[in-house]
């Protein structure tokens, strides 16, 4: 996480000459079992052979495409997953298995 202030000042109390100011901070979080409890994706993806989601954002659409896949049903949101399909069906409700959805969902951590 990154936090930026820009800043102008004047140089002298009477002076007509500014400087500008950029600060930058930068936050890394640390994985379980530390309180932020985030995940290291880039880490998990190189000692997974180059696979699986390589980011919290991905990891999230990664359960929804898995959940979606099961039911048949429509769903364009995708925008993260490499060769993804608009997956078509009939339009009746969906009943996948939901808890299997948030259990994955609840698995995908802040990006450290």
């Amino acid at each position: 996480m990154c936090f930026f202030i820009d800043l102008t000042v004047r140089l002298f109390i009477y002076s007509p000459e500014f400087l500008k100011l950029h600060f930058q901070e930068e936050e890394h979080l640390l994985e379980s079992p530390y309180d932020t409890n985030c995940t290291d994706y880039e880490d998990l993806w190189n000692k997974n052979n180059k696979t699986g989601p390589r980011s919290q954002e991905i990891c999230k659409e990664r359960c929804l495409s898995n959940f979606f896949k099961t039911c048949g049903e429509c769903y364009r949101g995708f925008t993260m997953i490499e060769n993804s399909k608009i997956l078509c069906g009939t339009r009746e409700p969906c009943r996948g298995d939901v808890e299997n959805l948030f259990k994955c969902l609840m698995n995908c951590k802040v990006n450290c």
